[in-house]
């Protein structure tokens, strides 16, 4: 008997305990502000543990000197980015001529090699699309620009030298073709002596 009157209260005891929280969510989901107030000490709460997580270097199990936080400033990142590009360039533009020089792409003499014109148009646009895609520091834009220009008046007689060999063109209409590609290998070679004499690093 005492049993089933200790269970009735237990259960009446629950019954108000659910009672006391729903009521509990329906006066806060009326109460906008209460709602709000509560959705703020969660964040700061959270953010704190956060916080200290991060701290102590516990974030995701990964160890504090292994993040990287916006508050520090490890190296001189324009320093860097500076000499990045300058290796990279230098590296680039070394790489081709020395390849060009050595296969003698540019030789313009009878009869033009199909093959050899080919390659060559493949290795300036292998070239220029990696200088296209180098992160730029301000001071070297200018050169930047005038070695896109350097290489795309070399892609352009490149490409006339191709459709020559390649008898893409009437004979008649070769001689012409021919003095333009030479034209554009001029040009070519005016902004690639403007570049190595304002920048002998490279």
């Amino acid at each position: 008997m005492k049993q089933t009157k200790k269970s009735s209260l237990k259960s009446k005891k629950n019954l108000a305990t659910t009672k006391v929280k729903k009521d509990w969510l329906l006066e806060l989901m009326e109460s906008p502000n209460q709602l709000m107030v509560l959705l703020l000490i969660f964040l700061v709460t959270f953010g704190a543990v956060g916080y200290m997580q991060q701290k102590n270097g516990l974030l995701s199990g990964v160890q504090s000197d292994s993040l990287v936080f916006t508050d520090r400033a490890p190296y001189n990142t324009s320093k860097h980015l500076k000499s990045d590009y300058q290796g990279s360039l230098s590296n680039l533009i070394n790489g081709y001529f020395q390849e060009r020089t050595t296969a003698q792409w540019d030789d313009l003499d009878e009869p033009i090699d199909y093959s050899q014109k080919r390659t060559w148009l493949e290795k300036i646009q292998q070239t220029k699309n990696a200088v296209m895609n180098l992160t730029v520091p301000a001071e070297f834009k200018e050169l930047h620009l005038n070695l896109v220009l350097a290489l795309d008046w070399e892609e352009q007689a490149a490409i006339d030298l191709v459709e020559i060999s390649g008898k893409l063109v009437s004979d008649q209409d070769k001689a012409s073709l021919m003095k333009v590609a030479q034209e554009k290998l001029r040009k070519s070679g005016d902004y690639y002596e403007q570049i190595l004499a304002e920048y002998s690093w490279l």
